[in-house]
């Protein structure tokens, strides 16, 4: 959500939160987490839209290429936060 990045999230959260958006941000995730760190390489991305609560599940596998060590990272992203769970 950094403003001077071309990758804006925001454009997801205040419209109808569908499956087609779900896919569409995981895309987006998969594409632009390396443009913008390239020591990090995303293995996966799974995204469901719960409509119902306003928000995206975000489950996130990533390696991080200088350690050569996997992390996987379970998210919450709403109209407030992104926020990874523990």
């Amino acid at each position: 959500m950094n403003p001077d990045m071309e990758f804006d999230l925001t454009q997801y959260l205040f419209e109808p939160l569908t499956k087609a958006k779900a896919f569409f941000l995981g895309y987006d995730l998969m594409g632009l987490i390396p443009k913008y760190e390239p020591r990090v390489v995303v293995d996966s991305v799974n995204v469901v839209a719960y409509p119902q609560e306003s928000c995206y599940k975000i489950d996130l596998s990533v390696t991080l290429r200088d350690f050569n060590k996997s992390i996987d990272l379970k998210c919450i992203f709403d109209e407030e936060s992104f926020s990874i769970l523990p």
